[in-house]
């Protein structure tokens, strides 16, 4: 019994959560915690990224055009992120002053990145999308040969058996 009286074995926490470690249960073997992490850490992946790759699998993988701009844009994101964070940086070993200076220049770099990377997909998107009439080539020819009527083909002749 302990000091209130009641049974030490009347329920799990004074099993496993006794004052003096009585009844605590051994580590487990490592092989089983590696399991375990490696569980978990899917699960959590899963969790957290399960709906966005939904979307983007049903909604972004069947054009092949947003797939190039998804990746791009992320892309382009994340080295203006990485700009800014560099600038961000500088700017704390400075005076206290340059941080408001630093804030200013990361959104505005955020925003210029967005506008080149706007400028880059439509020069691409220009060039990947087929016109409705496509231009021919070489120049048209003369009026002499257009007014020319093309030649009928020649049907073969069946050898005779």
């Amino acid at each position: 019994a302990d000091r209130r009286g009641r049974p030490s074995s009347a329920g799990w926490p004074a099993r496993v959560c006794g004052a003096r470690g009585e009844g605590v249960p051994a580590a487990t073997s490592p092989s089983s915690t590696f399991a375990m992490t490696i569980t978990l850490a899917a699960g959590c992946a899963l969790v957290a990224c399960g709906p966005i790759l939904a979307l983007f699998g049903v909604l972004v993988a069947p054009n092949d055009m947003l797939v190039i701009l998804s990746i791009g844009s992320a892309f382009f994101w994340l080295i203006t992120t990485s700009i800014a964070s560099t600038v961000w940086f500088v700017s704390t070993l400075r005076a206290v002053g340059g941080r408001a200076l630093a804030l200013v220049l990361t959104v505005l770099l955020q925003e210029l990145g967005r506008v080149a990377f706007y400028v880059l997909y439509t020069k691409a998107d220009r060039v990947l999308q087929p016109d409705e009439q496509p231009q021919p080539p070489h120049p048209p020819p003369p009026s002499s040969l257009r007014q020319q009527q093309p030649q009928q083909p020649q049907q073969l002749q069946q050898p005779q058996q």
